[in-house]
């Protein structure tokens, strides 16, 4: 016999009773409110995460194009004083290209694992439409508080 949304355990934490289950008409995620409430929070960590890398290697190229360019091509200070003001610039521009890719390809491969597994939301919050929402909830998917 198939269980009442009041009796199935949640879907995160495996907990019953006094959790209540709270299901979303059409979506069956079958997760209780406490752990839906921490997953949408992780699924914000995550995203505020990426985001701060991302303006992060915007504003080191900025350094770069703005700052020690036009100072190197103007000869406005020495070779040895561009390098101890800028050092490593590109050092810093280079691995934060390479983490906030590979950061955005574990979103997208997680994103991939998680629409096999859960069906597609059918109202959400435009918020939660964006790509990058539904692809983060593929890292927490199975995360525990």
């Amino acid at each position: 016999s198939r269980e009442s949304g009041c009796d199935r355990p949640c879907s995160d934490c495996g907990q019953r009773d006094g959790h209540g289950v709270a299901r979303t008409e059409g979506e069956g995620t079958g997760m209780c409110e406490r752990c839906s409430k921490l997953r949408t929070e992780r699924k914000e960590a995550i995203l505020e995460f990426l985001n701060t890398e991302s303006s992060y290697g915007e504003d080191l190229r900025i350094i770069k194009e703005e700052f020690y360019c036009p100072m190197q091509s103007a000869g406005l200070l020495t070779s040895e004083q561009l390098t101890v003001v800028f050092s490593n610039v590109q050092e810093l521009i280079d691995v934060n290209e390479r983490f906030t890719e590979h950061l955005q390809e574990s979103i997208d491969q997680a994103f991939d694992q998680v629409s096999q597994i859960e069906p597609p939301p059918t109202t959400k919050p435009t918020s939660e439409r964006t790509p990058v929402i539904h692809v983060i909830s593929g890292l927490v998917i199975r995360q525990k508080a």
